[in-house]
């Protein structure tokens, strides 16, 4: 039970931080009285909260800059300037459970790791061209999200899910018809 509970006041934590968003960010702690919300002054758009509640991902434009860079903050080092791709927006989704890997959206989805840096998961299935990660495991390997068929039957528009891990690289999860991803039909799994 206590797990569970320390999940949802964190995860009641990233509401807050996703709600407050644009200029000022903070964190409220559970059990203390409104007076004990602590600024943290991030800068930009919160997006995600890693498992752990240490690390805070999402975007912002610095100052001077006509692009969205992503960021990462923690406690101990602030906010941090990931950088981004291509010389376009690139703005971060997720974290992995200890907020060591960071995925995110540019012209395609890219993973952050200590080893690697930021670098996009390329190259896309054939007639693909962009899309964004929206999501990764715990563990930071599996990544899941959407890249656009625009090369394919029914041009721009054309979204594919897709799983992607290191050894395998995109696994893509519609069927092999692209589809628009509002037209994906819902596919309920019958336990065994």
């Amino acid at each position: 039970m206590h797990d569970a509970t320390t999940a949802f006041h964190r995860m009641s934590c990233g509401v807050v931080l996703a709600c407050l968003g644009v200029i000022q960010s903070g964190r409220a702690q559970s059990g203390v009285p409104a007076a004990g919300f602590t600024p943290l002054n991030i800068v930009g758009s919160p997006n995600a909260l890693s498992a752990d509640g240490t690390v805070i991902v999402g975007q912002f434009t610095p100052a001077g800059a006509t692009n969205v860079h992503a960021f990462r903050w923690t406690e101990a080092g602030g906010q941090v300037d990931l950088g981004g791709l291509f010389g376009i927006d690139v703005g971060a989704t997720s974290a992995s459970a200890d907020g060591s890997v960071v995925v995110g959206f540019s012209d395609a989805p890219w993973r952050l790791t200590p080893q690697t840096g930021m670098l996009p998961l390329i190259p896309f299935p054939s007639g693909f061209h962009s899309g964004g990660a929206s999501d990764v495991s715990a563990d930071g390997t599996v990544v899941v999200g959407t890249i656009n068929g625009a090369d394919l039957p029914g041009g721009v528009g054309f979204w594919e899910p897709f799983r992607w891990t290191p050894a395998t690289g995109y696994f893509p999860l519609a069927t092999s018809e692209p589809r628009r991803l509002t037209a994906l039909p819902c596919r309920r799994t019958e336990p065994s």
